[in-house]
């Protein structure tokens, strides 16, 4: 069967939400919602799964996420300072592809304990205009993260304006203990 992008419309908000990392149901009720990926290695959608949700308000992108975990004592984030290689823990990242020609990189990532990581085209020494939670819940882990949407380009206030996205769950498994 063949692969096909998914496309998401992300739709206006009414009321901005508290990003606490705590993500309500009534809080991003409206918002776009994507979930069921594929694992990268295998190309088959993963055991656990890992939601997004989207929404803007013409000035900033907010993003609401879930990950799923099997088993609540599982769990790595360690890298507390920003533009630390918190991919090396569990984490969840954000690759915009903008542009005329989408061939600039804006990338964003946090780990489960709330560092952060961003670079554009591949500097890490910008940091972008961007808020980030992230705490441990019951069956997994959850965040919420708030983009100025100029981190992305002049365009990206455009309506119309549409970018490339990967999203990225980063799952770490940690060493046994002997």
């Amino acid at each position: 069967m063949p692969f096909t992008k998914p496309f998401v419309a992300v739709g206006t908000c009414d009321k901005v939400p508290t990003i606490d990392g705590i993500v309500s149901p009534r809080e991003w009720s409206g918002a776009a919602w994507c979930g069921n990926f594929l694992q990268y290695q295998r190309k088959e959608v993963t055991n656990l799964r890992t939601e997004f949700w989207f929404k803007h308000d013409g000035q900033r992108l907010y993003i609401a996420f879930f990950c799923h975990e099997d088993n609540d004592s599982r769990h790595k984030g360690g890298l507390r300072n920003r533009d630390g290689e918190v991919w090396h823990d569990d984490s969840i990242e954000l690759l915009f592809f903008v542009g005329k020609r989408r061939h600039e990189i804006v990338q964003f990532i946090g780990n489960s304990v709330g560092a952060i990581y961003d670079a554009k085209n591949k500097n890490a020494l910008w940091n972008g205009d961007w808020n980030y939670h992230a705490r441990r819940t019951k069956g997994g882990w959850s965040g919420e993260m708030s983009i100025a949407l100029d981190n992305l380009g002049n365009g990206m206030k455009d309506r119309k304006m549409e970018c490339g996205l990967n999203l990225v769950r980063n799952r770490i498994y940690p060493k046994p203990h002997h």
